[in-house]
C-alpha cells in the first residue's frame, strides 16, 4: 500500500516527493518504509552572447553559451553540426543548439548571427588643378557598405572624407568603418603639363606719328 494509493509492488512515473509503502504478508504483519525522490536543484537553462560578423564575406562570427541546471555533465548539439559548448569562425545565418543534461533533460536554444549587408565601398571623384603649380586640386569621396560611421585617412595627412586646395599628385585614402574593415583606393590629381610661355615680337613704327 504506497502513500500514492498505488498497490502495486513497484510505481514508477513519479515526481520528486517522499513516499511511504506499506506491506502486509498473509498473517497479517506489516512493514513500512519511506524513500525519497529527488530531482535537479533547477531545470536545464541556457543563455548566450554572440559577436556578430564584423566584416562582409568574413566568418568572424561567434557564440558562447552558458548552461545552468539540470546534472552535468552535458553534451552539444548544433545545427552546424558542431559538438562543442561554443561556437567560434561563423558565417552569418541562423543557429540553434540543443543541450542534453546526463540524465536526458534537453533545452534549446536559437541564435541569429548577422553582417553589414554590403561590403566596404567607395567612389571617389577628382577635380584636376588648373594651372601649372598650384593649388586647386579637390578630390570628392562618397563611401558606403561596411557599418558606419567610417573614419579617413589620406596619404598627405588629412582625415576629413573630402580634401580640396591640394596640388597635383596621387592621392591615396584608407577608409575604416565601425568594426574596423578598411577598404583603400588611389586617384590622380592632375595638371596642365607645364606653365605656358608668352613671347613678345615688336616692329617698330616706320615713319614718325605713324
Amino acid at each position: 500500500n504506497w502513500s500514492t494509493g498505488s498497490n502495486e509492488e513497484d510505481i514508477d512515473t513519479l515526481f520528486a516527493a517522499n513516499y511511504t509503502v506499506t506491506v502486509t504478508d498473509t498473517n497479517g504483519c506489516t512493514e513500512s518504509i519511506n524513500t525519497t525522490i529527488t530531482e535537479p536543484i533547477a531545470p536545464v537553462s541556457l543563455s548566450e552572447s554572440h559577436i556578430d560578423v564584423d566584416c562582409f564575406g568574413a566568418a568572424s562570427g561567434s557564440i558562447d553559451l552558458t548552461v545552468t541546471g539540470g546534472t552535468a555533465p552535458y553534451t552539444y548539439s548544433w545545427s552546424n553540426g558542431e559538438t562543442t559548448e561554443d561556437l567560434t569562425a561563423l558565417t552569418p545565418g541562423s543557429y540553434s543548439g540543443t543541450v542534453t543534461d546526463s540524465l536526458g533533460c534537453t533545452e534549446f536554444i536559437p541564435i541569429e548571427i548577422t553582417a553589414p549587408l554590403s561590403p566596404l565601398s567607395m567612389i571617389l571623384s577628382a577635380t584636376d588643378v588648373l594651372c601649372y603649380g598650384y593649388a586647386t586640386g579637390a578630390i570628392d569621396a562618397l563611401a558606403s557598405g561596411g557599418t558606419a560611421p567610417y573614419t579617413f585617412l589620406w596619404s598627405n595627412g588629412e582625415t576629413t572624407e573630402d580634401i580640396a586646395n591640394i596640388p597635383a599628385g596621387d592621392y591615396s585614402l584608407l577608409m575604416t568603418d565601425d568594426n574596423s574593415c578598411t577598404y583603400s583606393l588611389t586617384i590622380p590629381v592632375v595638371e596642365p603639363l607645364d606653365s605656358f610661355v608668352v613671347d613678345l615680337v615688336s616692329f617698330d613704327a616706320d615713319c614718325f606719328g605713324a
